[in-house]
């Protein structure tokens, strides 16, 4: 436990490895866990350590982690699919589910609220643009970003997800609130579809 917080202090939290990250986390009140334990438990990959070994020092440190990215987005101005695409893939990359999530940003683009409008099967979700828009007058937004999850670990749009943000697209331009993008996130990766799709955005 020392040599690993000397390393951590002399060369920063990067030098750290996977296994010296996970012994930290598991033997910082004891030395429960011998280094051929950690090693079995790291490769297992570190999703499965969440998922399957339920520790749950792990998991509090996965749930910090999430809102501590929640706050850095809520109090940054969104110009890039990078300012939340942290907070997203941790709150929604993993999820079995596929879910269908909705930021509200006021006229300086600064994020006024988020909700989570759709929970569907593990291949689709089932959007309304009413309720979406709705929000967004409850809520007095300028602009909207679009988000969902693949829980096929995929993150490549489907001919299916770029219809409906066409439509989503062409439904805001006529309420004069802007769709500023429609982003879909996975465990590793998130695809911004403003920045790859070749739609005509606002």
């Amino acid at each position: 436990m020392k040599n690993i917080e000397k390393k951590m202090i002399e060369y920063g939290m990067d030098s750290l490895n996977n296994s010296e990250i996970v012994e930290y986390l598991l033997n910082e009140e004891s030395a429960e866990y011998g280094e051929k334990e950690i090693k079995e438990i790291v490769g297992r990959g570190l999703k499965n350590i969440l998922e399957k070994d339920g520790n749950i020092k792990l998991k509090i440190c996965v749930e910090f982690a999430k809102r501590v990215y929640k706050e850095s987005a809520y109090s940054t101005k969104i110009s890039k699919p990078h300012d939340v695409a942290d907070w997203l893939q941790l709150t929604y990359g993993d999820k079995k589910q596929e879910y269908f999530i909705c930021i509200y940003l006021n006229n300086a683009g600064y994020i006024l609220t988020h909700k989570e409008l759709y929970k569907g099967t593990s291949t689709e979700c089932v959007l309304s643009p009413r309720e979406i828009f709705a929000e967004a007058l409850n809520e007095n937004a300028r602009s909207i970003i679009l988000v969902h999850n693949h829980p096929s670990g995929d993150c490549i749009p489907s001919s299916a997800d770029i219809h409906t943000t066409e439509k989503l697209i062409e439904a805001g331009r006529l309420m004069d609130i802007k769709v500023n993008d429609h982003i879909v996130v996975t465990h590793d990766e998130y695809y911004s579809m403003r920045n790859k799709s070749g739609l005509e955005w606002l």
